[in-house]
């Protein structure tokens, strides 16, 4: 059976009004948030107001060059997922979608290794690239030893999906690293900052 956009047409719809409605109540454009309200934001769930649910699966380490991982094994792994979440940049966190994470571990047989990386404005670019790097570096030379596999897999949602990218270019082009992650999985990224055309027309309703 082949699922095409018009069957989650209502789906969608609907997520797009509970997202406006939670957006409504949110700092405007342009509006700066304290310190207070930015670890608020962080500390929710992406696109709610609820915090983020915290498994036991999940573990936090500290790898190379002090870079924090949330980790989620199963009890039979196949590969590794590299994950880069999303969230603007800015907000997001590894521990910020442990169900989604823990279910794809379990379903799919992965280890999944989500990246604490550095946010800005407090640390602007490229300490966020920086750490997905490192991260991935780590992976590299360590993930048969520590998940029992050589299959790695990189991928991430909205800014994450960019970040993979961007970490993926860097091995290539940093260390001449090519095939080494077999698989990208890339949601919704934002590869050009200045947009796409369409989303450039698409007007004044950003939701």
């Amino acid at each position: 059976m082949t699922i095409t956009d018009e069957d989650c047409l209502a789906e969608t719809l609907a997520f797009n009004e509970h997202f406006e409605a939670a957006a409504a109540s949110r700092p405007a454009r342009g509006h700066t948030p304290d310190a207070a309200m930015l670890e608020t934001l962080r500390r929710n769930r992406l696109g709610g107001d609820t915090p983020a649910v915290r498994l036991p699966q999940g573990q936090d380490r500290v790898v190379a060059g002090g870079v924090r991982v949330r980790t989620f094994v199963p009890d039979h792994v196949d590969g590794v997922y590299l994950h880069i979440h999303g969230g603007g940049w800015a907000f997001g966190s590894a521990g910020g979608q442990d169900e989604r994470l823990w279910q794809l571990a379990e379903q799919a047989r992965l280890a999944v290794v989500s990246v604490e990386y550095r946010l800005a404005p407090e640390h602007p670019f490229p300490a966020g690239p920086d750490d997905c790097e490192a991260a991935a570096r780590w992976l590299m030379d360590h993930t048969a030893a520590e998940f029992g596999t050589g299959r790695l897999l990189i991928g991430g949602e909205s800014a994450g999906a960019h970040l993979s990218v961007m970490t993926l270019l860097r091995l290539r082009d940093r260390h001449h690293i090519t095939g080494a992650f077999r698989a990208a999985h890339l949601l919704f990224g934002p590869y050009d900052l200045s947009m796409t055309p369409s989303q450039r027309s698409f007007g004044p309703d950003r939701c």
